[in-house]
């Protein structure tokens, strides 16, 4: 039963075969059925693919009833168009270019970050020759002290 659970929006977009903003927009648009843990709007999302088989069914069945024989696929139960002429390459556009946007963020953040280290370990480096060479000096008179 477990495998059988959708558990994310990537999983279910996966057996969607879409992408995971045309599932989101289905789901408040088209009524595609996901279950929410605690019931919020931003919580985390389950579906089971009997209950989207049944919507894929139910959403086939309606667009085949609006459209005209010629105009109907051979092939079994199509997915609804999404709204407003968007099509899965402009999907995936949008989620590189999310991505991509992110990527920069964390290089921005990484490179401040490196930066930061690089400064500590010189300023540590600089303590650490400082002793050495106090110890040195200190030793060196220790040594002619006990050679007088």
């Amino acid at each position: 039963m477990p495998s059988e659970l959708l558990n994310s929006w990537k999983e279910i977009a996966s057996y969607l075969g879409r992408g995971v903003r045309t599932a989101q927009r289905w789901e408040r648009q088209a009524g595609l059925p996901v279950r929410r843990l605690n019931g919020k709007s931003r919580s985390a999302v389950l579906a089971f693919p009997a209950d989207i088989d049944a919507w894929l069914h139910t959403q086939a069945a309606t667009q085949t009833a609006t459209q005209p024989a010629s105009a109907q696929p051979a092939n079994g139960p199509v997915p609804p168009a999404p709204p407003n002429g968007e099509s899965r390459a402009e999907d995936v556009y949008d989620e590189l270019l999310r991505n991509a946007q992110t990527l920069e963020a964390h290089v921005a953040k990484l490179k401040e970050q490196l930066a930061i280290a690089l400064l500590e370990s010189k300023r540590a480096n600089g303590r650490l020759a400082h002793r050495a060479a106090r110890r040195s000096a200190s030793g060196r008179r220790s040594d002619a002290s006990r050679s007088a």
